[in-house]
Order: C-alpha cells, then sequence, then structure tokens
C-alpha cells in the first residue's frame, strides 16, 4: 500500500495514489520532559484561559499582545478544516479534511514547545465527484494518544505507551507534518507579536500568517516548497470576549505550489488573543489549477484553538 500524499487545498484524485487528507496546515492555525500529560498549539496557563460568553465589542482602538512563554500544563483544543472544490473534465469535485485534537503541554523552553501530548478525537476525509460521495479512512488515529517531542533537533512520535511509533505506521508522516511548525520551533504567533501598541489599521502577526500557510503548502518534503507573496495582516477591530481581550485582523495571501500546479488568492481573518494567542484564522479563496480560473474552484482553511 502507498502512503497517502499530503497537499492541502487540492484532491490528489487521479494525481497522487492515496487519501484525500491534508497534511494542515494551520492552523496554521493552522506543540520537554515527562512521560504522559495531555495536549495543545497556543499559550497562557490553562487556569488563565478565558471563557467563552458572547462577544462584546471594545471601544478602545488599540491593542497591546504580550509574550508570555509558554507554560507547561497549558491545554487547547485544536479544530483543523480545509474544504477544496474544483473541476474535472466530466464533474465537480469537492474534498473536506477536518481533524480534531486535545492537547497539552508537557514541556517549553520560553517560547518553543518541545514536547506535546495529542489525542485525536476526529478525523474525516470526505468528498464528492459529481453526485457520487467518496470517503476515505482516517488517516489520523481517533482515540489514540500520542506524544510529539523534539529530540536531537528531530520531531519524534512516540505511543501513549512512550514507545517509538515504527516507519511503517501510515500516520507518521501526517502527524509530523501536523506539529512541524509548532513544536520545536519558536511559536509563530509569539514570534509574531508586536511591541507597543497597535492601531486599528496597523499590520502585524505576517510572519505568522507565512508559518501557518508553509506548514500547510510546504509541510511535505517529497514536493517542492510554495511560493508566498502579498501576505498581509492588518487589524481592523479591538473586542472583549468572555474577558479577554482579541485583536481581529483582515489577512491577505498569495500561494502557488508546483505539485500540482495551482495558484491560491486567499482572503479572511485571523484572530489573536492578547497575550499573543491563536484563537481563529479562516482563509478562503479561487484556486486555479494550471492558470485557468473556472468559477467553482476554491479553497478554504479554518483553523481554531479553544483553551
Amino acid at each position: 500500500m502507498k502512503r497517502a500524499a499530503w497537499m492541502p487545498g487540492v484532491w490528489l484524485i487521479a494525481l497522487i495514489a492515496g487519501g484525500c487528507d491534508n497534511k494542515s496546515a494551520p492552523s496554521s492555525s493552522a506543540a520537554s520532559t515527562s512521560s504522559q500529560t495531555p495536549p495543545a498549539t497556543t499559550t497562557a496557563s490553562a487556569a488563565s484561559a478565558p471563557s467563552s460568553s458572547a462577544a462584546a465589542p471594545s471601544n478602545a482602538d488599540e491593542i497591546v499582545f504580550t509574550k508570555a512563554d509558554w507554560a507547561i500544563g497549558t491545554t487547547r483544543t485544536v479544530e483543523y478544516e480545509t474544504v477544496s472544490k474544483d473541476t474535472l473534465p466530466n464533474a465537480k469535485r469537492t474534498s473536506t479534511s477536518r481533524w480534531v485534537a486535545k492537547e497539552e503541554i508537557l514541556a517549553a523552553e520560553a517560547k518553543t514547545i518541545t514536547k506535546l501530548k495529542t489525542s485525536y478525537i476526529e478525523s474525516t476525509s470526505i468528498g464528492t465527484i459529481g453526485t457520487q460521495e467518496v470517503k476515505d479512512p482516517p488517516v489520523r488515529p481517533v482515540g489514540k494518544t500520542f506524544f510529539v517531542e523534539l529530540k536531537d533537533k528531530k520531531l519524534i512520535l512516540n505511543d501513549d505507551a512512550n514507545h517509538a511509533v515504527p516507519p511503517s505506521a501510515l500516520f507518521l508522516d501526517t502527524i509530523i507534518r501536523d506539529y512541524a511548525f509548532t513544536v520545536g520551533k519558536p511559536d509563530p504567533v509569539l514570534v509574531g507579536a508586536p511591541e507597543g501598541p497597535l492601531k486599528i489599521g496597523a499590520t502585524a502577526f505576517e510572519d505568522t500568517l507565512r508559518a501557518y500557510l508553509n506548514g500547510w503548502y510546504s509541510g511535505d518534503s517529497n514536493f517542492p516548497k510554495a511560493a508566498l507573496s502579498n501576505v498581509s495582516a492588518k487589524l481592523k477591530a479591538v473586542k472583549i470576549e468572555g474577558g479577554a481581550k482579541l485583536g481581529v485582523f483582515d489577512v491577505t495571501a498569495k500561494v502557488v505550489t508546483q505539485v500540482p500546479p495551482v495558484v491560491y488568492d486567499f482572503s479572511g481573518t485571523m484572530t489573536v488573543r492578547a497575550d499573543s494567542r491563536l484563537v481563529d484564522l479562516d482563509l478562503k479563496g479561487p484556486s486555479a489549477f494550471n492558470g485557468m480560473k473556472k468559477d467553482w474552484d476554491s479553497t478554504t482553511h479554518h483553523l481554531q484553538v479553544r483553551y
């Protein structure tokens, strides 16, 4: 059996043998020591996490983002979904890949998570070709717990008994890709946080957006890296939600992949808590395969993090 190839935003049926599962990004947006403890993809101690009550607007026209280091024991739930639509010679096709994971930070060094516990509670990969539904088995094992850890400058994956996952496991590469840009590297949100007050209309977190897009579109070493351009993140609103101050950014980005040859023009929003914790990243836009734009063809990414 061939291992499923990963390529967000594009169905690989007829291109590559395998499932229609994504990597994701990110989540992106799209993870040190201890043997077993619970899952994550953002900071702040669980005890200080705000409740999710109804959003209430703030009169403030500026926000200050703090850069608190990761706290061991922080837990979060990460949801990621990508939907792609493209046109075949005789039918229209859709592909939806979604996963949900509960995470706990077990070890961290300043702004870098070095060990993370993750448990996938949902993983689906479905689609349609015309009126026919296509469903692939989940690539990520639902109900299983894994430990992602940086060791000797490399990410390793252990099972719930802390034994190394064998290279033959079909899900190994997928899970490593899921965390390749949030575990073992400085957190992309903390790194991207601006200094001092940020006013409405100012730009920030553009490097954060780049990190998630690179994770989703350049995470598979079997394919050439994607080219990013027109990356922008501009603060459009400041609000209070569940007692936490949030910055909402209008974001745009252009992504060009070589295999398959597709141009994506994304726009959407990114929401970041004042303690520099990603809350939501929502991107959507047209996708042009081989330079041909068609009304049906589009791609969306939605990454949500709950603390």
